[in-house]
């Protein structure tokens, strides 16, 4: 399986240097684009599976566009063409020069990922700390599903396991799994409430975080 890409790049040159090293990868069809409003006319046409794109836009006077939070938060409004949930990272040449604020509020949005260009991510390894990202989304995705299932239980009596490489669900009875375990009633009723506990945070967005 191929991931869909899009790239956003108001640099020509740059915006090549990556587009041409992740067309030599076996796991992205990438496009680019100079402006949020190409790529979101592309995104009417196709599904996406990533979003890459600079976080400060040279487009701001003519697309009134600020810089790509602004961009981020259309597509968590779902005010654009791209699927509101789409991953998406943001990359710039100099962290340093960022306004604080703006990268708060990338993080705010939903932003998957920060990265600084030709240091986090070079057009040489773009392909491998990008499918490094995906894997981690995938990863957490299977976990915050199967809390959710086990949420869903709301007489405490089903486990819903969800394996983490796919695969069939299994359903285990949690009062086998006290039995087997052969918990008293007070370590029962923590056992119980530990797992509310898990899947509550999880739920209430207890996902990792860039340093």
């Amino acid at each position: 399986m191929k991931y869909r890409l899009f790239i956003i790049e108001g640099d020509p040159k740059t915006g090549e240097r990556y587009l041409e090293a992740l067309r030599k990868s076996e796991d992205f069809e990438p496009e680019l684009f100079a402006t949020t409003e190409e790529a979101n006319a592309a995104a009417e046409k196709r599904t996406i599976n990533l979003l890459l794109a600079d976080i400060r836009l040279d487009e701001a006077v003519r697309s009134k566009v600020a810089d790509a939070t602004d961009f981020l938060a259309k597509i968590r409004a779902g005010k654009t063409y791209f699927d509101r949930r789409v991953p998406v990272v943001l990359f710039t040449r100099d962290f340093a020069r960022l306004n604080k604020k703006t990268c708060q509020r990338a993080i705010k949005l939903g932003a998957t990922d920060l990265l600084a260009k030709d240091e986090d991510i070079t057009p040489e390894t773009a392909a491998k700390v990008l499918l490094l990202i995906l894997d981690r989304i995938h990863e957490d995705d299977h976990v915050i599903r199967a809390l959710k299932l086990i949420r869903a239980q709301s007489d405490r009596q089903t486990l819903v396991v969800v394996p983490v490489a796919g695969g069939e669900e299994e359903e285990v009875s949690l009062d086998a799994v006290i039995r087997h375990m052969e918990l008293d009633d007070d370590f029962a009723r923590n056992f119980r409430a530990g797992l509310d506990a898990v899947a509550i945070t999880l739920l209430q967005g207890g996902r990792r975080t860039k340093k």
